[in-house]
């Protein structure tokens, strides 16, 4: 910015002829001065906007979603095995009129365990965990024997391949012949299995998701039970974002600093026990005092390792795995020290 013009426009404002001679120097920089001033502040002003309109264009959009089941239009839910342990007979798979929590019509499942006590089944409807995505349905179920029926989802982490894995919201044997409403925020559930459940100091923003669909599952049965489910109103409603490549690389570059923090944590784990173990190892005939502190010692360095073998597999440290650690390590150095003091020593003589 040019600052002559400016400064003209100034000092004719200020009409610096009716000052008296003496003080007309000292006028004239106060002038200039402010002049200055303002320059700098609107250059300011000019530099900040793109970066506030940057800020803003780098805004994810969102898009809005809804999935309807009600059945009365004839249509049906697709499943799809996705695993199980033994064999089993399907009865029934479609739209039925026998029970409707609303309308007409609703959709049953229903199939007789011919062996084995473990089996799940995807309704895929595959979308992004970011936004505001809400399900709901109402569900009856009956089982002849001892099997529970599991609802739940199959949600994905692009950054997080440990981390893909089917979860469920709930057991139960039977409904009593009435309704359940099952409803459930998929976003803020997805997350949680990470934030809460999984490592210390992870915030939601840093975990993205998406579910590839609900998952329902009959377990703990035994040859020749029964299992009979409806399902009405299903609904799978609210906003959310376009799952494409741009999706995966933020989910990636989002969790960066997470993973980097916790490799860190694992390495410094890693470090102590071997430590620990080199430390026990050198003293290979204890006296007898000595030797009942270090099979304490390597009893719990062998459960400080199965945590951090845990956590290098998961690649991220459980809160609760932060707090075990601790302990044993706590409890390691104070078993160490008695090690030290006290070898040599024989408490027989």
């Amino acid at each position: 910015m040019d600052i002559q013009p400016f400064q003209s426009f100034v000092l004719r404002l200020f009409d610096c002829s009716k000052v008296a001679a003496p003080w007309l120097p000292i006028v004239r920089s106060i002038v200039v001065g402010a002049a200055l001033l303002c320059m700098v502040t609107c250059v300011g002003a000019e530099q900040a906007s793109p970066q506030k309109a940057q800020t803003m264009k780098a805004a994810t959009p969102v898009k809005p979603f809804a999935l309807k089941y009600d059945f009365e239009d004839g249509r049906a839910l697709e499943i799809t095995p996705l695993a199980a342990n033994g064999k089993f007979t399907v009865n029934a798979m479609g739209i039925t009129d026998e029970k409707a929590f609303s309308g007409a019509k609703s959709f049953k499942f229903e199939i007789t365990v011919e062996s084995g006590n473990y089996f799940t089944w995807l309704i895929p409807f595959n979308v992004s965990a970011e936004g505001r995505l809400k399900m709901s349905y109402r569900y009856q179920v009956a089982i002849t024997g001892k099997g529970k029926f599991g609802p739940g989802i199959s949600p994905h982490y692009p950054a997080i391949g440990s981390a893909d894995k089917v979860d469920f919201f709930d057991w139960v044997n039977s409904t009593g012949g009435g309704w359940t409403w099952l409803t459930t925020d998929l976003t803020a559930f997805a997350k949680a299995r990470i934030t809460n459940g999984g490592g210390y100091e992870i915030q939601p923003e840093q975990v993205l998701a998406y579910v590839k669909g609900m998952v329902i599952c009959f377990s703990g049965t035994a040859p020749g039970e029964r299992m009979t489910l409806y399902i009405d109103d299903l609904l799978v409603e609210g906003e959310t974002q376009e799952m494409t490549e741009d999706f995966n690389r933020r989910a990636v570059e989002q969790w960066l600093p997470v993973k980097e923090k916790h490799l860190a944590a694992i390495k410094k784990m890693d470090d102590a026990i071997s430590y620990d173990s080199r430390f026990l190892a050198a003293y290979a005939n204890p006296s007898q005092a000595a030797a009942l502190f270090q099979q304490a010692a390597r009893t719990h360095l062998a459960d400080w390792s199965v945590i951090a073998q845990a956590a290098v597999k998961r690649g991220y440290v459980l809160n609760k795995e932060s707090a075990e650690a601790g302990q044993h390590e706590a409890r390691i150095n104070r078993l160490m020290s008695n090690i030290a003091m006290l070898d040599g020593y024989d408490f027989t003589k």
